[in-house]
């Protein structure tokens, strides 16, 4: 007992540890580039002060900026709450994120395995390529921490579903499969309405899903077709508005064939960057399971591991579709990490960890990476406190110009020291006065003009 209850006491205080962690940085982490300009209205230019002014201010925006009303509702949402309340939401959605990987990994809260809690803390960690602007920026982890966690919530039914191998028949209990039809709709619009690349590949992983209940014998449901047509509306909602083609106009057009393909050759050279501690755990684990199943046929093994290899092909589609669109920021690779870390936690839940070695290997594991975590975060703290000083010091510094009655400020401008920073590399700030860069600070603080210094 005083064993068990040891081990309860290490996963709650690593756990916290986790938690305070994120929080701090994200405390830490101030109002940023799109941040200002999200605090206002694009319907009406005044500030955002309620709900209405919100769906309103989305109305306009899906004309004029880009097709993503779903994550930019919550950011207006979140500006409208306050950053403070939005860094303890956030850390608990960050959280959350990393347990819904482990749920979907395993099918179940109680076959969870801790050392892939850790593994996919730690992996978020140490492969997102700007972890500062996916899940410390406000307007940032809108867009990519909320829109792959609406997806990955999506995805539960589904995962629970292929679980469920030996099927047995139950009575239909119609109203209710009505009812559960009707909400998988919405929730299917709004998964499919997240982001350009995580969208369509939920559509295709579900197509999957329906492909992989067929050879398992699993009975389709009327909600997983709703779900699939919300998935299609919610995609064609966000890749058709008027704004879209017009953003990617601006920012040089969809390209031909030899653009994709060269296109595809950056994002084969990212993508090795980017996942390949999570690529050689999956192969590891693949090869484990083949060896460990040697007496069954290659179609129950493809079964098997069928979830995985769904979640497998939604990673290197949701990397690919990027193919077609001009800007694939780094930002943009944390659903595709997500998806990544989810499908090898299906190949290592489907892997029997009974032999006293296995289970030290995973410890060991999951203890350098804790370790590992611990040992960099002091760095990441320190860049980021050192750049939070810099925009209090500002903030000090024009609400002292404006009492003087100076409302055109000529600012320092903030870039980011490491990947844990939300500014851009090149400062936050342009010489040119009448960039929305400058103007978005100047109008959030009620001042003339900005210039760089």
């Amino acid at each position: 007992m005083k064993k068990i209850n040891k081990v309860y006491l290490a996963r709650g205080l690593v756990i916290l540890i986790f938690f305070v962690a994120f929080y701090v940085l994200n405390t830490m982490t101030l109002l940023v580039a799109d941040d200002y300009s999200y605090a206002y209205s694009f319907k009406t230019g005044e500030r955002i002060e309620s709900i209405k002014d919100i769906l309103l201010s989305q109305q306009a925006h899906y004309y004029s900026m880009n097709g993503r009303s779903v994550v930019h509702f919550l950011a207006q949402f979140f500006l409208l709450l306050g950053k403070p309340i939005f860094n303890v939401i956030n850390t608990f959605a960050f959280m959350g994120l990393c347990l819904l990987i482990c749920y979907l990994s395993f099918g179940s809260l109680k076959k969870i395995r801790f050392s892939w809690f850790v593994i996919s803390y730690v992996g978020l960690w140490i492969m997102t390529p700007a972890y500062g602007d996916s899940y410390l920026w406000l307007t940032g982890a809108a867009n990519y921490l909320y829109g792959i966690l609406l997806a990955s919530l999506y995805l539960i039914p589904f995962r629970k579903v292929s679980t469920n191998t030996s099927e047995s028949p139950k009575k239909t209990n119609i109203p209710k499969e009505i009812l559960f039809s009707v909400l998988f709709l919405i929730a299917g619009v709004i998964a499919g309405w997240t982001n350009e690349n995580i969208g369509p590949a939920v559509c295709g992983m579900v197509v999957l899903f329906l492909i992989l209940y067929k050879f398992s014998h699993i009975s389709w449901k009327p909600w997983m077709f709703t779900g699939l047509a919300g998935n299609i509306i919610g995609s064609l909602f966000m890749l058709l508005s008027p704004a879209q083609s017009k953003r990617a106009e601006s920012l040089g057009g969809f390209g031909d064939l030899k653009t994709w393909l060269r296109r595809a050759v950056t994002i084969t050279y990212d993508a090795l960057n980017y996942l390949l501690p999570v690529i050689v755990l999956w192969v590891v684990f693949f090869v484990i399971f083949c060896y460990q199943n040697q007496e069954l046929k290659w179609k129950e093994k493809l079964i098997k591991a069928g979830p995985s290899i769904i979640l497998l092909c939604g990673t290197i589609a949701s990397a690919y579709a990027m193919m077609i669109t001009p800007y694939f920021p780094e930002r943009a690779w944390s659903g595709i990490i997500v998806l990544a870390l989810i499908s090898t936690g299906m190949m290592f839940a489907i892997v029997q960890i009974d032999t006293t070695v296995l289970k030290r290997i995973l410890l060991s594991i999951s203890i350098t990476a804790f370790c590992f975590f611990c040992l960099t975060y002091g760095e990441a703290f320190l860049d980021v406190r050192s750049v939070s000083r810099q925009a209090h010091q500002r903030v000090d510094y024009i609400m002292s110009e404006k009492e003087k009655g100076n409302l055109d400020v000529t600012l320092s401008p903030i870039s980011r020291k490491s990947k844990f920073d939300a500014y851009p590399e090149e400062g936050d700030l342009t010489y040119d006065v009448s960039h929305w860069r400058n103007n978005q600070i100047a109008q959030y603080y009620g001042l003339n003009s900005v210039n760089r210094k």
